[in-house]
């Protein structure tokens, strides 16, 4: 898999002037229509990422101008289908922590929990502080607090649950209400 320099270096001055950054995961397997996109959504339209965009709004992230990545930059259709594993997860740990040490990003969006939120926690030093309902049966938003003063927002798998944007749905709300008590406006 080689060593994480060249991605590190790339993140690390995006992220610099960025106070907020959204990850996932993984970016899944590629769609008809190349670079991830299916022929039958405009660039920028597809349903995830108008989900993202939905829970960036609160934060003031304009469409564009969101920082994002994927925390295992492995395509795979899912987390059960993805190879080696062990040293994918490696890979985007070192990526990350040294990424994650030297930006400004004040809040991180985490889009999946599992592997995800535990290696991010532990990147950050950060507990949980907070869980909130985000809608979806016993989903939650999960809140946690690095000792740097950062706050991590863990959220369910959005390729799988449509928190955001749908009738009757509470996460845009619950986003807001959690960005307001760590302070990042």
């Amino acid at each position: 898999m080689g060593t994480s320099g060249q991605y590190d270096r790339r993140y690390a001055s995006t992220t610099r002037s960025s106070p907020r950054l959204a990850l996932s995961y993984l970016p899944g397997t590629e769609r008809r229509g190349g670079e991830g996109r299916s022929d039958q959504y405009q660039p920028g339209a597809e349903p995830l990422q108008l989900q993202v965009q939905l829970l960036l709004r609160p934060a003031g992230v304009a469409p564009g101008d969101e920082l994002s990545g994927y925390f295992v930059p492995f395509r795979s259709r899912d987390w059960a289908s993805l190879k080696q594993k062990a040293a994918s997860v490696a890979f985007g740990e070192r990526l990350w922590t040294g990424t994650l040490a030297r930006a400004s990003v004040r809040t991180i969006f985490g889009v999946g929990k599992g592997v995800l939120g535990a290696k991010l926690s532990e990147i950050l030093g950060a507990q949980l502080c907070r869980t909130d309902p985000s809608g979806w049966g016993q989903l939650t938003i999960d809140t946690y607090r690095a000792s740097d003063g950062r706050a991590l927002i863990l959220l369910p798998n959005l390729s799988r649950f449509r928190l955001f944007g749908r009738p009757g749905g509470i996460a845009e709300a619950t986003v807001a209400a959690i960005l307001k008590t760590v302070s990042v406006y």
